[in-house]
């Protein structure tokens, strides 16, 4: 009755897994926690392939939440600093970088660049360019300054498409998000192997027509799924 009528819509967006279950305890208890929820996005292929194999075929693949706004946007919703840091080079991981440092380094010193590292871990180093952790401000503005982007991490990809920048990504584990996200735009060859960094430089003008498509139908399950 009017209870159901005005039950609040439950809808999944963007989820991510980096472990998927493996025993049929693990499944069982997913599929418990699926039937709750009235419509399902996920982040990558890997997990929308595993939740057909559950039986729920109808899902989404859609765009993480960060790459629903463009650069634009975010200049708007964050007051990046200009932290005057010269030209460098960005070395993202979180916890661990996938690039060999002497290959990141040679490559720095044939651009004529700095090599700027933001860690995401606690350290006692005392490299003023190497940052442990900074706030959302810092991180942008990182990114949106930097001549290239060395990245083992999802979002550092994400803002660096956001931002367009050169960049090369490189994940020892758990790359499945980033390879989905780069394949839907055609930027596969920027999942670098071996650390081979001479390849083309990005063209965007195609990059942006991909995302924006994607963008589109990322709000549209959206739109739909609250209706």
């Amino acid at each position: 009755g009017a209870e159901l009528i005005n039950a609040p819509k439950k809808v999944s967006y963007a989820a991510s897994m980096g472990l998927l279950p493996e025993s049929e305890s693990e499944k069982g208890t997913l599929r418990e926690l699926l039937s709750h929820l009235d419509s399902i996005s996920v982040r990558e292929q890997d997990l929308s392939l595993f939740l057909t194999e559950l039986g729920y075929r109808d899902h989404k693949i859609v765009l993480d939440p960060t790459l629903l706004l463009p650069s634009e946007k975010w200049e708007q919703i964050v007051e990046i600093p200009n932290l005057g840091l010269g030209r460098y080079i960005l070395v993202y991981g979180i916890t661990t970088v996938s690039f060999s440092w002497t290959k990141v380094r040679e490559f720095a010193a044939r651009k004529g660049l700095g090599v700027i590292h933001l860690s995401g871990t606690a350290s006692k180093n005392d490299d003023p360019h190497c940052y442990s952790t900074v706030g959302p401000d810092y991180f942008l503005a990182l990114i949106r300054d930097a001549e290239y982007v060395f990245s083992s991490s999802f979002h550092g990809v994400a803002f660096s498409v956001i931002f367009k920048k050169q960049f090369f990504a490189s994940f020892s584990n758990n790359s499945n998000r980033a390879k989905t996200l780069l394949d839907s735009l055609g930027l596969s060859s920027r999942m670098v192997s071996n650390d081979v960094f001479d390849i083309p430089e990005v063209d965007y003008t195609p990059v942006y027509g991909k995302l924006e498509k994607l963008r589109n139908d990322s709000m549209s399950f959206l739109t739909d799924s609250l209706k």
